[in-house]
Protein backbone atom coordinates (compact mmCIF):
# COMPACT_ATOMS: atom_id res chain seq x y z
CA UNK A 1 0.00 0.00 0.00
CA UNK A 2 2.40 2.65 0.84
CA UNK A 3 4.34 1.88 -2.79
CA UNK A 4 1.70 2.80 -4.39
CA UNK A 5 1.05 5.89 -2.37
CA UNK A 6 4.75 6.59 -3.61
CA UNK A 7 4.00 5.91 -7.02
CA UNK A 8 0.48 7.89 -7.25
CA UNK A 9 2.76 11.00 -5.49
CA UNK A 10 5.30 10.40 -8.01
CA UNK A 11 2.58 10.44 -11.24
CA UNK A 12 0.85 13.93 -9.66
CA UNK A 13 4.35 15.69 -9.17
CA UNK A 14 5.41 15.09 -12.83
CA UNK A 15 1.87 15.71 -14.29
CA UNK A 16 1.74 19.23 -11.85
CA UNK A 17 5.32 20.41 -13.37
CA UNK A 18 4.20 19.39 -16.93
CA UNK A 19 1.09 21.55 -16.71
CA UNK A 20 3.03 24.25 -15.32
CA UNK A 21 5.58 24.21 -17.82
CA UNK A 22 3.85 23.70 -20.86
CA UNK A 23 2.87 27.86 -21.41
CA UNK A 24 6.73 28.34 -20.97
CA UNK A 25 7.73 25.08 -23.65
CA UNK A 26 5.46 25.86 -26.26
CA UNK A 27 6.97 29.79 -26.81
CA UNK A 28 10.27 27.94 -27.10
CA UNK A 29 8.94 25.60 -30.08
CA UNK A 30 10.14 26.86 -33.43
CA UNK A 31 7.63 25.94 -36.29
CA UNK A 32 9.03 23.45 -38.82
CA UNK A 33 9.05 26.27 -41.27
CA UNK A 34 11.94 27.73 -39.49
CA UNK A 35 9.99 30.94 -38.62
CA UNK A 36 8.49 32.13 -35.33
CA UNK A 37 4.85 32.02 -35.31
CA UNK A 38 4.60 35.75 -35.65
CA UNK A 39 6.91 35.83 -38.60
CA UNK A 40 5.39 33.06 -40.48
CA UNK A 41 2.55 35.57 -40.22
CA UNK A 42 4.10 38.50 -42.31
CA UNK A 43 6.46 36.63 -44.53
CA UNK A 44 5.22 33.23 -45.72
CA UNK A 45 3.60 33.36 -49.28
CA UNK A 46 1.49 31.80 -51.61
CA UNK A 47 2.42 29.02 -53.96
CA UNK A 48 3.97 30.91 -57.22
CA UNK A 49 0.61 30.92 -59.96
CA UNK A 50 -1.40 31.48 -57.10
CA UNK A 51 -1.09 35.02 -56.36
CA UNK A 52 -3.46 37.97 -57.83
CA UNK A 53 -2.34 40.94 -58.97
CA UNK A 54 -3.17 43.68 -57.72
CA UNK A 55 -4.34 46.74 -59.55
CA UNK A 56 -2.42 49.46 -60.38
CA UNK A 57 -3.06 53.00 -62.02
CA UNK A 58 -1.60 52.29 -65.77
CA UNK A 59 -1.75 54.59 -69.09
CA UNK A 60 -1.42 52.69 -72.57
CA UNK A 61 -0.89 54.47 -76.21
CA UNK A 62 -1.39 52.03 -79.01
CA UNK A 63 -0.40 52.84 -82.52
CA UNK A 64 -0.24 49.81 -85.51
CA UNK A 65 -0.03 49.52 -88.88
CA UNK A 66 -2.57 47.34 -90.87
CA UNK A 67 -3.45 45.04 -93.98
CA UNK A 68 -6.53 43.23 -95.02
CA UNK A 69 -8.67 41.75 -97.25
CA UNK A 70 -12.11 42.79 -97.25
CA UNK A 71 -14.97 41.29 -98.88
CA UNK A 72 -18.96 42.91 -98.76
CA UNK A 73 -21.69 40.98 -100.51
CA UNK A 74 -25.31 41.25 -101.30
CA UNK A 75 -26.34 38.21 -102.27
CA UNK A 76 -27.45 37.28 -105.46
CA UNK A 77 -26.58 40.91 -106.07
CA UNK A 78 -23.02 42.08 -105.92
CA UNK A 79 -19.42 41.39 -104.73
CA UNK A 80 -16.94 43.56 -103.67
CA UNK A 81 -13.45 42.41 -102.39
CA UNK A 82 -9.85 43.95 -102.33
CA UNK A 83 -7.24 44.99 -100.02
CA UNK A 84 -6.79 47.15 -97.33
CA UNK A 85 -4.29 49.51 -96.16
CA UNK A 86 -4.49 51.38 -92.75
CA UNK A 87 -3.59 52.31 -89.19
CA UNK A 88 -4.71 52.36 -85.94
CA UNK A 89 -4.78 54.62 -83.21
CA UNK A 90 -5.86 53.98 -79.58
CA UNK A 91 -5.23 54.80 -75.71
CA UNK A 92 -6.45 52.99 -72.31
CA UNK A 93 -6.22 53.72 -69.10
CA UNK A 94 -6.70 50.94 -65.91
CA UNK A 95 -7.06 52.27 -62.53
CA UNK A 96 -6.17 50.70 -59.02
CA UNK A 97 -9.68 50.33 -58.76
CA UNK A 98 -10.81 47.53 -61.47
CA UNK A 99 -11.78 50.17 -63.55
CA UNK A 100 -10.59 50.81 -67.81
CA UNK A 101 -11.47 53.12 -70.02
CA UNK A 102 -10.32 53.29 -73.64
CA UNK A 103 -10.54 55.43 -77.24
CA UNK A 104 -9.40 54.12 -80.27
CA UNK A 105 -9.69 54.78 -83.88
CA UNK A 106 -8.66 53.22 -87.26
CA UNK A 107 -8.20 54.68 -91.02
CA UNK A 108 -8.02 52.02 -94.01
CA UNK A 109 -8.25 52.56 -97.66
CA UNK A 110 -7.80 50.61 -100.58
CA UNK A 111 -8.80 49.33 -103.98
CA UNK A 112 -11.86 46.72 -104.68
CA UNK A 113 -13.10 44.84 -107.38
CA UNK A 114 -16.62 44.70 -108.67
CA UNK A 115 -18.36 41.88 -109.98
CA UNK A 116 -22.86 42.14 -110.43
CA UNK A 117 -24.69 43.55 -112.81
CA UNK A 118 -26.25 46.62 -113.99
CA UNK A 119 -29.80 47.66 -113.13
CA UNK A 120 -31.32 46.27 -116.29
CA UNK A 121 -29.68 42.75 -115.00
CA UNK A 122 -26.69 42.90 -117.36
CA UNK A 123 -23.62 41.66 -116.24
CA UNK A 124 -20.90 43.89 -115.01
CA UNK A 125 -17.50 44.24 -113.46
CA UNK A 126 -15.02 47.06 -112.31
CA UNK A 127 -11.61 46.42 -110.92
CA UNK A 128 -9.66 48.95 -108.92
CA UNK A 129 -12.92 50.86 -107.16
CA UNK A 130 -11.54 53.37 -104.04
CA UNK A 131 -12.61 52.75 -100.80
CA UNK A 132 -12.14 54.32 -97.69
CA UNK A 133 -12.81 52.89 -93.98
CA UNK A 134 -13.38 54.88 -90.98
CA UNK A 135 -13.92 53.62 -87.35
CA UNK A 136 -14.03 55.28 -83.82
CA UNK A 137 -14.96 53.34 -80.28
CA UNK A 138 -14.78 54.71 -76.67
CA UNK A 139 -15.48 51.88 -74.22
CA UNK A 140 -15.77 51.12 -70.32
CA UNK A 141 -14.98 47.97 -68.71
CA UNK A 142 -13.31 46.16 -65.50
CA UNK A 143 -10.02 44.59 -64.96
CA UNK A 144 -11.28 41.48 -63.13
CA UNK A 145 -8.76 40.21 -60.60
CA UNK A 146 -6.25 36.96 -62.36
CA UNK A 147 -3.37 34.96 -61.20
CA UNK A 148 -0.20 37.06 -62.24
CA UNK A 149 0.54 34.86 -64.78
CA UNK A 150 -2.66 36.00 -66.93
CA UNK A 151 -4.95 39.38 -67.24
CA UNK A 152 -8.85 39.29 -67.93
CA UNK A 153 -10.73 42.53 -68.82
CA UNK A 154 -14.23 42.41 -69.90
CA UNK A 155 -16.02 45.89 -71.60
CA UNK A 156 -18.97 47.90 -72.97
CA UNK A 157 -19.18 50.97 -75.30
CA UNK A 158 -19.98 52.69 -78.07
CA UNK A 159 -18.50 52.87 -82.17
CA UNK A 160 -19.15 53.96 -85.20
CA UNK A 161 -18.40 52.81 -88.46
CA UNK A 162 -18.16 54.40 -92.04
CA UNK A 163 -17.56 52.71 -95.18
CA UNK A 164 -17.31 54.65 -98.36
CA UNK A 165 -16.90 53.19 -101.93
CA UNK A 166 -16.03 55.37 -104.74
CA UNK A 167 -17.36 53.58 -108.42
CA UNK A 168 -18.08 56.96 -109.77
CA UNK A 169 -14.39 57.99 -110.13
CA UNK A 170 -14.10 54.68 -112.32
CA UNK A 171 -17.43 54.05 -114.58
CA UNK A 172 -19.43 57.41 -115.36
CA UNK A 173 -22.88 55.20 -114.68
CA UNK A 174 -21.68 54.15 -111.21
CA UNK A 175 -22.10 56.62 -107.92
CA UNK A 176 -20.57 57.13 -104.36
CA UNK A 177 -22.16 54.90 -101.55
CA UNK A 178 -21.53 55.22 -97.86
CA UNK A 179 -22.49 52.95 -95.00
CA UNK A 180 -22.94 54.36 -91.69
CA UNK A 181 -23.03 52.01 -88.65
CA UNK A 182 -23.58 52.94 -85.13
CA UNK A 183 -23.09 49.75 -82.25
CA UNK A 184 -22.66 48.71 -78.98
CA UNK A 185 -19.60 46.45 -78.66
CA UNK A 186 -19.32 44.03 -75.63
CA UNK A 187 -16.29 42.15 -75.09
CA UNK A 188 -13.14 40.36 -73.68
CA UNK A 189 -9.91 40.48 -73.46
CA UNK A 190 -7.62 37.77 -71.98
CA UNK A 191 -3.56 36.83 -71.67
CA UNK A 192 -1.23 35.16 -70.47
CA UNK A 193 2.47 34.80 -69.88
CA UNK A 194 4.38 32.21 -72.10
CA UNK A 195 7.93 33.79 -71.12
CA UNK A 196 9.45 36.38 -69.03
CA UNK A 197 8.53 39.40 -71.08
CA UNK A 198 6.51 37.90 -73.61
CA UNK A 199 2.30 37.02 -73.50
CA UNK A 200 -0.53 35.63 -75.72
CA UNK A 201 -3.95 36.80 -76.09
CA UNK A 202 -7.33 36.82 -77.44
CA UNK A 203 -10.34 39.26 -77.94
CA UNK A 204 -13.76 38.34 -78.53
CA UNK A 205 -16.39 40.84 -79.28
CA UNK A 206 -20.32 41.09 -80.03
CA UNK A 207 -21.35 43.79 -82.30
CA UNK A 208 -24.85 45.22 -81.03
CA UNK A 209 -26.20 46.82 -83.82
CA UNK A 210 -27.92 50.00 -82.81
CA UNK A 211 -28.66 52.21 -86.20
CA UNK A 212 -27.37 52.43 -90.57
CA UNK A 213 -27.61 54.59 -92.55
CA UNK A 214 -26.81 54.37 -96.54
CA UNK A 215 -25.98 57.25 -98.71
CA UNK A 216 -26.26 57.06 -101.94
CA UNK A 217 -25.28 60.41 -104.54
CA UNK A 218 -27.50 59.08 -107.21
CA UNK A 219 -26.96 62.62 -108.57
CA UNK A 220 -23.42 61.60 -109.47
CA UNK A 221 -25.33 59.45 -112.04
CA UNK A 222 -27.88 62.08 -113.25
CA UNK A 223 -28.69 65.83 -111.20
CA UNK A 224 -32.28 65.11 -112.15
CA UNK A 225 -32.07 61.82 -109.58
CA UNK A 226 -31.99 62.65 -105.65
CA UNK A 227 -29.22 61.59 -103.06
CA UNK A 228 -31.12 58.69 -101.04
CA UNK A 229 -30.95 58.04 -97.26
CA UNK A 230 -31.97 54.54 -96.41
CA UNK A 231 -32.55 53.90 -92.95
CA UNK A 232 -31.09 50.51 -91.55
CA UNK A 233 -32.83 48.92 -88.47
CA UNK A 234 -31.31 45.68 -87.85
CA UNK A 235 -28.35 43.41 -87.99
CA UNK A 236 -25.19 42.00 -85.98
CA UNK A 237 -21.54 42.09 -85.94
CA UNK A 238 -18.99 40.11 -84.48
CA UNK A 239 -14.74 40.29 -84.21
CA UNK A 240 -12.21 38.11 -82.86
CA UNK A 241 -8.26 38.92 -82.72
CA UNK A 242 -5.01 37.29 -81.54
CA UNK A 243 -2.30 38.81 -79.97
CA UNK A 244 1.41 38.29 -79.32
CA UNK A 245 3.15 41.33 -77.17
CA UNK A 246 6.53 41.36 -76.61
CA UNK A 247 7.59 43.78 -73.24
CA UNK A 248 10.54 45.71 -73.06
CA UNK A 249 11.87 48.76 -71.11
CA UNK A 250 9.33 52.00 -72.33
CA UNK A 251 8.15 49.92 -75.41
CA UNK A 252 6.40 46.82 -76.75
CA UNK A 253 5.81 45.27 -79.49
CA UNK A 254 2.37 43.32 -80.53
CA UNK A 255 1.38 41.85 -83.43
CA UNK A 256 -2.05 40.32 -83.87
CA UNK A 257 -4.30 38.68 -86.56
CA UNK A 258 -8.31 39.51 -86.63
CA UNK A 259 -11.66 39.26 -88.26
CA UNK A 260 -14.16 41.80 -88.42
CA UNK A 261 -17.60 40.12 -89.48
CA UNK A 262 -21.18 42.25 -90.28
CA UNK A 263 -24.37 41.20 -91.34
CA UNK A 264 -26.91 43.83 -92.31
CA UNK A 265 -30.90 43.32 -92.80
CA UNK A 266 -32.97 44.61 -95.43
CA UNK A 267 -33.16 48.51 -95.30
CA UNK A 268 -36.43 50.82 -95.31
CA UNK A 269 -37.68 51.77 -98.69
CA UNK A 270 -37.26 55.41 -99.91
CA UNK A 271 -39.25 56.46 -103.09
CA UNK A 272 -38.48 59.43 -105.40
CA UNK A 273 -39.88 61.03 -108.28
CA UNK A 274 -37.49 61.85 -111.57
CA UNK A 275 -38.24 62.32 -114.89
CA UNK A 276 -41.85 61.93 -113.93
CA UNK A 277 -41.07 57.84 -113.45
CA UNK A 278 -41.89 57.06 -109.64
CA UNK A 279 -39.12 54.73 -108.18
CA UNK A 280 -38.32 52.84 -105.23
CA UNK A 281 -35.16 51.87 -103.49
CA UNK A 282 -34.05 49.89 -100.87
CA UNK A 283 -30.47 49.02 -99.97
CA UNK A 284 -30.15 44.89 -99.93
CA UNK A 285 -29.50 42.32 -97.07
CA UNK A 286 -25.57 42.30 -97.57
CA UNK A 287 -22.85 41.19 -95.24
CA UNK A 288 -19.26 41.70 -94.90
CA UNK A 289 -15.78 40.13 -93.91
CA UNK A 290 -12.48 41.66 -93.01
CA UNK A 291 -9.43 39.37 -91.99
CA UNK A 292 -6.38 41.17 -91.52
CA UNK A 293 -2.85 41.52 -89.40
CA UNK A 294 -1.08 44.16 -87.91
CA UNK A 295 2.03 45.19 -86.13
CA UNK A 296 2.51 48.23 -83.49
CA UNK A 297 3.55 49.71 -80.78
CA UNK A 298 2.58 50.37 -76.98
CA UNK A 299 4.06 52.62 -75.07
Amino acid sequence: MGKRRGIRTGYLTILILLLFSFPAFTKTIVPFSGLTQGAATAEVKPKAGRDVIKPVNRSEFLFDTQVSAITYKEPNVMTESGLMLGFLGGYKYHSGQLFMFGLDGRMASGYVDYDGSLQDGTPFKMTGIPDVLYEMRSVIGIDVPTPNSSSLTIYYGLGYRCLEDNLQLKYSGGYFRQANYVYNPLGIEYSWSIFKNSSLGFMIENDSFVHGRQISKLSNVDRSYPDLLNEQNKGSGFRWSLAFRNKSEGLDMIFRVYQNNWSIEESEVVTFVAGGTPYAMIEPKNNSTETGASFGIIF
